[in-house]
């Protein structure tokens, strides 16, 4: 009998042991199962986040918020008709730019600042800014800035911005006439800014 309960007790510890072990087996199973669902939900999370972005310029490549100076001191100068190379108030000259996104995988928005205080010195207004390409919208959303808006959806490799900035150099009292080299030498500094569009409003600037 003694032999029986001891047979007994051993028997438990046993079914004990292998009841521990199952137990822990799943307890194994479980926390792996969760720690690969959170590992694949990380993975799919990092991936989403991290989009190409190439986007050219005036075949300069720029990165996000990195702002971008340019320069128009040479820009085209519509009909010169006048002798001695003379540029007479009243003529126009433009500028273009063109922005490339390239195989961007997200909406770009771009903010086209121009300084203007040295070109009205000299009588030059900007008179026009349009996108000439894609038939883009420019919006004025600052009284130096202009914005415009690239969708992901309509970037396939091909798509193209291009930005014709039109200035005037408007009659002074003075009627003199300036050399054409020193009207070209007038700065007209812009920036570029190229961000990540994520669905904000784009308000058109109304002056005070």
């Amino acid at each position: 009998m003694w032999k029986n309960q001891a047979n007994d007790k051993k028997n438990v510890k046993r079914i004990l042991i292998l009841l521990s072990l199952i137990a822990l087996m799943f307890t194994i199973y479980k926390i792996s199962q969760i720690y690969a669902l959170f590992y694949t939900q990380g993975k799919g999370s990092i991936n989403q986040e991290i989009a190409k972005w190439v986007i050219v310029i005036n075949e300069k490549n720029i990165v996000s918020e990195q702002i971008e100076e340019f320069n128009l001191g040479n820009f085209n100068i519509i009909g010169i008709n006048t002798s001695n190379d003379k540029f007479t108030p009243g003529m126009s000259g433009y500028f273009e730019m063109e922005i490339d996104p390239k195989n961007t995988q997200v909406s770009i928005r771009y903010d086209i600042i121009i300084d203007n205080e040295e070109a009205e010195e000299n009588n030059i207004f900007l008179v026009e800014i349009i996108e000439t390409e894609a038939n883009n919208t420019i919006v004025r959303t600052g009284e130096n800035t202009y914005t415009g808006i690239i969708p992901f959806t309509v970037i396939d490799g091909n798509y193209i911005n291009n930005i014709k900035l039109t200035f005037k150099w408007e009659e002074d009292t003075s009627g003199e006439e300036i050399v054409l080299p020193e009207i070209l030498s007038v700065k007209i500094p812009m920036q570029v800014k190229v961000t990540q569009y994520l669905g904000e409003q784009i308000k058109e600037y109304e002056e005070e």
